[in-house]
């Protein structure tokens, strides 16, 4: 039940992203077998609308959109739950598998997350940066 947070300071996010007020760190949370990408500093994102099912593969949270695998930074504040089941986001949202969502922040190249261990299962073409999440 220990849950091992790892906080990264990703400098290479930051000066990426830093004029779309993007997170400019990323911390791991790993429980129950399963991970979730967490923004450590957030202020604000971008603005585009994400839209996706709520999905976990190869252990890893993200969304599906439009029928693709995508992984997902999630809001700052997100807790995942003692079993790995489910995710809770700022605002008390509670998020498992198969839930539709729609986000407020972007999508960028999975390269922002080049260096950052621990999460060597966890690529995919595109990567989620979310600032807000609502269940639709």
């Amino acid at each position: 039940m220990n849950v091992v947070l790892r906080v990264v300071c990703f400098f290479a996010l930051g000066v990426v992203l830093a004029g779309c007020s993007s997170p400019e760190g990323v911390g791991i949370i790993d429980e129950g077998g399963n991970t979730a990408l967490v923004a450590t500093n957030q202020s604000g994102g971008m603005d585009a609308r994400v839209v996706g099912t709520v999905a976990i593969e190869s252990g890893c949270w993200g969304i599906l959109s439009e029928g693709e695998f995508v992984l997902v930074v999630w809001p700052q504040g997100t807790s995942l739950s003692s079993g790995g089941e489910s995710l809770q986001v700022a605002g008390g949202v509670v998020l498992r598998e198969g839930v539709p969502i729609t986000g407020g922040g972007g999508f960028d190249q999975n390269h922002l997350l080049e260096g950052l261990k621990g999460i060597e299962d966890c690529t995919t073409d595109q990567v989620a940066l979310l600032w807000k999440v609502d269940v639709d």
